[in-house]
């Protein structure tokens, strides 16, 4: 009888390494939407290198000998040393569990999240893990209707939530209302946005996640210049908005000049939906401006 259960002790084991190699591999973490690369994982915990960490949630952090003591202020990022006793954080001190691993300072995940007062979740199903201060907000309607047109947008920084309704398709005093102004704003600033977005020669490309379950909302973002010269100071503001027009969350991107035919980086976001309606491609909308390019000679014959 031994020797079965020999084996299948083996089998145990070799199952649990394979399952734990699998996790491992596929594992993703964002911290504030930003990712973080350098991790392991050790008896079921997550250990991520601290400075990359707290880089990535946009901290900035002192050391006096063992006790680093850590800021959401801009300033400096200095190298940790040792591995600290202590860790002070808007006056709460906390301890994390740490290791050093190639000679970077790892520590708990968990641990690290709490201490700063994020939050913290894992999805088995996307493999990914996220840290993350909470939107604080007022409850939006449940969307009963799909929206046939998706309100336009203002810019703020990421995670914010707005206030005040989408602006409305109707363009400003420095707007275009397409090529027909061509010559006439040659040079100028333009903004297209609601009706008018089908006219700008930046066009967005947008790939998202979203579980109306867990209310997450995940995805990122591109522009590409469709002219065939380039355009210059562009820039985009990128809503997700409910079906009642309230925005929810709105981000500003400063994406400067495009070269004929080339796209932008892609700008992730993240957000957490607290009506938890679902969200499809008609919640998304943007606000691009950039400088009219001149007419070009050969579009004139």
């Amino acid at each position: 009888m031994k020797k079965p259960l020999v084996a299948l002790s083996f089998l145990i084991i070799f199952s649990l390494v394979l399952s734990i190699t699998a996790w491992t591999a596929s594992l993703q973490i964002f911290v504030r939407n930003q990712p973080v690369k350098s991790y392991f994982v050790k008896g079921g915990q997550v250990f991520v290198q601290v400075e990359e960490f707290l880089k990535a949630g946009r901290f900035s952090w002192t050391q006096q000998g063992d006790v680093v003591t850590i800021s959401d202020k801009k300033g400096d990022t200095p190298g940790i040393a040792g591995t600290p006793s202590k860790y002070i954080f808007n006056g709460n001190e906390f301890t994390v569990p740490s290791e050093i691993k190639n000679e970077s300072l790892y520590g708990n995940i968990i641990f690290l999240a709490g201490g700063l007062g994020m939050t913290y979740k894992y999805n088995a199903q996307t493999g990914e893990y996220d840290v993350y201060y909470k939107v604080k907000q007022a409850p939006t309607p449940r969307m009963t209707n799909t929206p046939t047109t998706a309100p336009a947008k203002t810019g703020t920084d990421k995670k914010t939530s707005g206030e005040a309704t989408a602006p409305t398709a109707t363009s400003g005093g420095n707007s275009s209302s397409g090529s027909s102004e061509e010559d006439d704003n040659a040079g100028k600033p333009v903004t297209f946005k609601g009706d008018k977005l089908k006219d700008s020669l930046i066009k967005p490309s947008n790939d998202f996640f979203s579980d109306w379950q867990s209310g997450e909302v995940r995805g990122n973002v591109s522009f590409k210049n469709s002219y065939k010269e380039s355009i210059e100071n562009i820039s985009v503001v990128f809503m997700i908005v409910d079906g009642a027009g309230q925005v929810l969350t709105k981000e500003s991107y400063n994406i400067g000049t495009l070269e004929a035919g080339a796209s932008s980086k892609k700008y992730e976001y993240f957000y957490i939906n607290p009506s938890q309606f679902t969200i499809n491609d008609s919640n998304f909308t943007y606000e691009i401006t950039y400088k009219q390019p001149a007419k070009s000679e050969d579009k004139e014959k």
